[in-house]
């Protein structure tokens, strides 16, 4: 190898080719299986013999989720070619001052999307085609205006660096997350299986009981209200309670809380302060909640309230993977670890609570629709959805609160190289 050779190797910037190539192959895998799912959707409209138009519109809408994912993984994927070809886009990193003007303009939007989704889920011939494009406005216009609330003023680096931890949060975040929650679901399902079959060797009146339930479920349709009363008996168990509370108010906050920030943590070692950490950690976590919010599948009638339901788990997901970026930052450029570990704490038992008080509130409605073992206190119906608005509040107040207390006057400074 020759000595300009060596010299043009070392001017290669691997960690933008690493940016190109995976924003490139996310992109080009979600557009396709989004593609994929629009036939699917089209196909279930079109055969009256499929689960129907309702159907229909739900993989529609996660098609659109999907599509808008992989398009959204594009700009990541260019700003890593452009480094790589030694070239500059004209998009700027900082946001122009009539911006705000733009929010303002996203909110009055957002309300006529819900109300104009609200009519027309209710009409099948229209549903399956107007709530795509309304999904994708509905579940991203929230988290357009929470990740301006949290970062506003406080993102530096260059835009190559933002793009890069936002498509880090969309892309790379769930998928880990997802791999791990998968994993261990499955590791919980084979201790709770052999549980079973040592419970059934021991009573085995237990597996009659089981065969006849299962002979029961085969003969009802699929929609059957029968089935659930059949099942109520063993859903509403406290076990299953308990175990539902361990795995998503504990194992889930954990590993997400972890893993949310992951554009914070591919920037270990380039002497992030803690407003860097902060505001990119928000930018991470905005790409997961919007990825998120736009997979999730609702029925028709149901979707005017999952949008704006998911303002307040969107608040949360930013809020706790800034705290964590925070804390990343602050061991990383003080070892101040202690800080870190109270920072990651913080953000996983706020996400326990509000995943608690979710699988507290889907028992108790289910509890009051059929019989069980578990008797929920009625209190529950509103007591959760109560703690699930101060819990948004709150971590809208420490989006406010985070922001304020960390901007500093603009000041000028020269740009860190894009990561």
């Amino acid at each position: 190898m020759t000595s300009s050779e060596t010299v043009q190797d070392k001017q290669i910037h691997w960690p933008s080719v690493f940016q190109f190539g995976l924003a490139g192959l996310a992109s080009a895998g979600l557009l396709t299986i989004a593609g994929s799912m629009f036939f699917a959707g089209l196909l279930q409209f079109i055969d009256p013999s499929s689960a129907g138009p309702a159907a229909a519109a739900t993989t529609m809408m996660v098609a659109a989720g999907m599509a808008t994912g992989g398009l959204l993984a594009l700009p990541v994927a260019a700003y890593g070619l452009a480094r790589v070809l030694g070239s500059n886009l004209p998009l700027p990193n900082k946001l122009p001052s009539w911006w705000r003007w733009v929010i303002l303009v996203s909110l009055v939007v957002f309300v006529f999307v819900v109300l104009i989704g609200f009519l027309v889920s209710s009409v099948e011939a229209v549903a399956w085609l107007a709530l795509p494009p309304l999904h994708v406005l509905g579940m991203s216009l929230p988290v357009l205006w929470l990740v301006w609330i949290g970062t506003r003023k406080l993102i530096g680096g260059s835009a190559q660096r933002s793009w890069g931890v936002f498509g880090a949060g969309l892309v790379m975040g769930p998928f880990f997350i997802l791999i791990l929650e998968l994993a261990l679901m499955v590791l919980l399902f084979l201790m709770a299986f052999f549980v079973l079959i040592f419970v059934a060797a021991a009573n085995p009146e237990i597996v009659t009981t089981l065969d006849r339930l299962a002979i029961q479920l085969q003969t009802l349709p699929s929609d059957s209200r029968r089935a659930q009363v059949l099942l109520g008996p063993y859903i509403l168990r406290p076990e299953l309670l308990l175990g539902s509370l361990f795995f998503i108010a504990v194992c889930v906050p954990l590993i997400e809380e972890a893993l949310k920030p992951i554009g914070v943590w591919l920037l270990a070692g380039r002497k992030l302060t803690p407003r860097d950490g902060l505001a990119l950690g928000m930018l991470s976590g905005a790409g997961y909640a919007l990825f998120e919010n736009l997979l999730q599948g609702a029925m028709p009638e149901a979707w005017p309230t999952l949008a704006i339901v998911r303002i307040g788990t969107s608040v949360m997901h930013i809020f706790t993977a800034g705290l964590t970026g925070w804390g990343l930052a602050l061991a990383w450029r003080e070892r101040s670890y202690l800080k870190l570990g109270l920072a990651y704490f913080l953000a996983s038992l706020i996400h326990g609570l509000w995943n608690a008080n979710a699988i507290i509130f889907s028992f108790t409605m289910l509890s009051l629709e059929i019989d069980g073992p578990l008797d929920l206190p009625i209190f529950w119906v509103a007591a959760a959805p109560a703690t699930l608005i101060v819990l948004a509040l709150g971590t809208l107040g420490g989006l406010l609160f985070a922001n304020r207390r960390l901007r500093e006057p603009e000041v000028e400074v020269e740009v860190e190289p894009a990561a």
